[in-house]
């Protein structure tokens, strides 16, 4: 998350470097009272994060279906994955996907 944290960080400097470069904005702006830019940066936050959890949710597919070790149908890797039983989305590159034991959240 912290990597997230930072590009998203990176991205407003740039937005708003781009924005005072072009004479939208002036460097002693109060952004508070600029509505609009909110609402903009709001949005493509959200979208980012929509984004964000696309891939991730995507990666996870993948690796469930490569720590399978067998051919598997998109239907039967989406059912494994709500199961609670999937490969982390977070493997890195160099290590071979592993099912770990869906964890029993129930009381």
């Amino acid at each position: 998350m912290t990597i997230l944290t930072a590009v998203v960080r990176a991205v407003l400097q740039l937005l708003a470097g781009w924005l005072i470069a072009r004479g939208v904005l002036t460097p002693d702006q109060d952004f508070s009272s600029n509505v609009e830019l909110i609402t903009g940066i709001v949005g493509f936050l959200v979208t980012l994060a929509w984004m964000v959890k696309v891939k991730i949710d995507e990666r996870r597919k993948l690796n469930t279906a490569a720590a399978s070790g067998k051919p598997m149908s998109l239907d039967k890797v989406e059912a494994q994955v709500k199961s609670g039983d999937f490969a982390p989305a977070m493997t890195p590159t160099n290590q071979v996907p592993i099912i770990s034991e869906p964890t029993n959240t129930g009381g």
